[in-house]
């Protein structure tokens, strides 16, 4: 449909009255098609975090991953902007920015994962976030009887690899998730406000939950009786495997973070020279706490625990390091896995029966070289 053609039908459906499904956020990105963005050539749309580099359990602003969909960043205004809180609740919200850090905030640490990091990838990162609780807020709009999920709309809008189709990125999560107690509608990371690349002015942070959950430039927040299924939850970030029987594919929107180490140093193909090492790294889960990590440099053949850092939080990585107090002159394979607090580990190789690539949390191994000479 023209551009045209698909805002003339908006304007008529609109002044009929009538809403259907995804036809909000339809309109907001026809209607906003001429509202300032930056392109992902002048605001990173990707940036891994150096994970060879981890050396601090919180990641500095300028290190943090960025993620971004539809190649744009918003550019919002708090003099214009609104948090506008509607659906099946008592009482529509409608919040200025000077409003909503004058609540009562929360400060929580939180780790974010990209879904489709790959075992020893860079998009994960760290921080510490400041906000409101999404629960407070949505207590005080008063949730209806039926209610069954929470819609957070993020303000970036485009369109995505192969649709015609105007988006904007939106997920959902059932509304007991969103009246725990531990969501934030951040507005600060790691001490200051947050950037445009980090969803200024405003965010959710999902702790737990891999990083796609966590919707940035929050703008809109709607409580809807019925599953919601966009895009973004049903043409990305799932989980997809074929049923036994069927042969079809069983789709899972991506939620809750899986169990993960990964070794930061030394690096795979590095050349060590021979003496005693200490290898690093860190290890996350989604609801959980991981409580043993162990690593192996023989390939798998041993295993012996690793320290733990001590700075923890729920929901947040936990440094770790090893002593190779004895390396031997030649080639080893270092692998690193986790134990959390139900006594799961992580598997040891990729599950082939997967459709799509997410959720890749299998054993990280790294190959080295201990050499009379080495480079460390």
């Amino acid at each position: 449909m023209p551009l045209l053609a698909r805002r003339t039908f908006l304007k008529t459906v609109s002044l009929a009255g009538l809403r259907l499904p995804g036809l909000d956020r339809l309109a907001y990105a026809v209607e906003n098609s001429g509202r300032p963005l930056q392109s992902s050539s002048e605001l990173t749309r990707w940036r891994e975090m150096p994970f060879a580099e981890l050396n601090q359990w919180i990641t500095p602003v300028d290190r943090f991953l960025v993620r971004g969909h539809l190649g744009v960043v918003p550019q919002l205004d708090v003099r214009d902007w609104k948090l506008v809180v509607e659906g099946l609740v008592e009482r529509r919200l409608e919040l200025a920015y000077p409003e909503l850090v004058r609540r009562p905030r929360v400060t929580k640490v939180a780790t974010f994962e990209c879904a489709g990091n790959l075992p020893g990838g860079g998009m994960v990162s760290n921080g510490e976030w400041t906000g409101i609780s999404l629960s407070a807020l949505l207590m005080e709009a008063g949730i209806k009887p039926g209610a069954v999920e929470v819609i957070l709309d993020g303000a970036d809008y485009g369109l995505d690899e192969g649709e015609n189709v105007p988006l904007c990125y939106s997920r959902s999560m059932p509304v007991r998730q969103a009246l725990e107690p531990g969501i934030l509608l951040a507005y600060k990371m790691n001490g200051e406000n947050l950037n445009a690349q980090h969803g200024f002015p405003l965010r959710a942070v999902v702790p737990g939950w891999y990083a796609n959950a966590h919707v940035k430039w929050l703008h809109r927040i709607e409580v809807t009786d019925r599953p919601f299924l966009p895009f973004y939850m049903s043409k990305r970030y799932y989980t997809a495997k074929r049923d036994v029987i069927t042969g079809e594919p069983v789709i899972t929107p991506v939620t809750e973070m899986a169990l993960k180490s990964q070794i930061a140093r030394p690096i795979d193909g590095e050349i060590l020279k021979l003496a005693p090492y200490t290898i690093k790294g860190a290890a996350w889960t989604g609801r959980g706490q991981v409580e043993k990590v162990e690593v192996s440099v023989d390939g798998g053949q041993s295993w012996e625990a690793a320290v733990l850092g001590k700075e923890r939080a729920l929901c947040a990585w936990v440094l770790w390091e090893y002593a190779w107090r004895s390396p031997e002159i030649g080639e080893h394979t270092i692998l690193v896995r986790a134990f959390d607090d139900k006594g799961k580990t992580q598997p040891v190789v990729e599950d082939r029966d997967r459709i799509n690539n997410y959720v890749n949390n299998w054993i990280h191994q790294v190959h080295v070289t201990v050499a009379m000479h080495g480079s460390k």
